[in-house]
């Protein structure tokens, strides 16, 4: 997560909050063990974010927003559908290997209802510059109108991508235990599942040679 949307001192606080609900859970993380792993008071914190209500909700705020964010770079760089499907699956994949654990904070969020999470995604979607999924449903609507890509359903089409993309990383502790999986393998693995994933959605989405849907 590099890119800097609150202030030093916030991002600091959300960064270790984020650990600790990686951790704890939201029912299981303490305010003061945030405050120590960010190296302020408690008073300190809680000047900056009420309570831990509004420092979770902020904290799977900022995690989206880094990601939409980091996707948004390149999303008009880009020349084709294809060309941005792909590279959202590497920066995707990249973004969660880089702290795994992400993935299974979202996962037991969802799992609790996913009520906050809903919440996180109305504010964001009011921020059109930075709600990247409402362009990824353009653009492959776009690319199914000019002949690209085969009339696929955009909606499943997208969750189907995110899917593929994610349930290695929600998963990985029978993932690895199935595959035999070893640590110095990871890295390696992880190269292969992204290379894996776009050639499955390359020969999914593509027209076939006659042009048929």
């Amino acid at each position: 997560m590099r890119r800097k949307i609150y202030s030093d001192k916030k991002e600091k606080i959300l960064i270790e909050a984020i650990k600790v609900f990686i951790d704890k859970g939201k029912y299981g993380a303490r305010m003061q063990k945030i405050a120590d792993k960010a190296k302020i008071n408690k008073a300190m914190l809680h000047y900056y974010f009420t309570d831990k209500d509004t420092l979770y909700e902020k904290s799977l705020e900022y995690i989206f927003t880094n990601l939409f964010l980091r996707v948004k770079d390149f999303i008009d760089e880009e020349e084709t559908a294809l060309g941005k499907i792909n590279k959202f699956v590497d920066i995707y994949i990249d973004f969660i290997s880089e702290n795994i654990g992400i993935a299974r904070f979202i996962a037991r969020e969802m799992a609790d209802g996913g009520q906050v999470v809903k919440k996180v995604m109305r504010n964001l979607t009011r921020q059109e510059n930075i709600f990247i999924p409402l362009r990824f449903i353009d653009i492959i609507d776009r690319a199914k109108k000019d002949g690209e890509i085969r009339n696929v359903d955009t909606v499943h089409t997208l969750i189907s991508i995110i899917g593929m993309s994610v349930f290695y990383f929600i998963g990985k502790p029978v993932m690895d235990a199935i595959w035999k999986i070893k640590p110095e393998e990871q890295e390696s693995f992880i190269r292969a599942r992204k290379e894996c994933i776009i050639d499955f959605i390359n020969h999914g989405l593509r027209m076939q040679a006659r042009g048929n849907n």
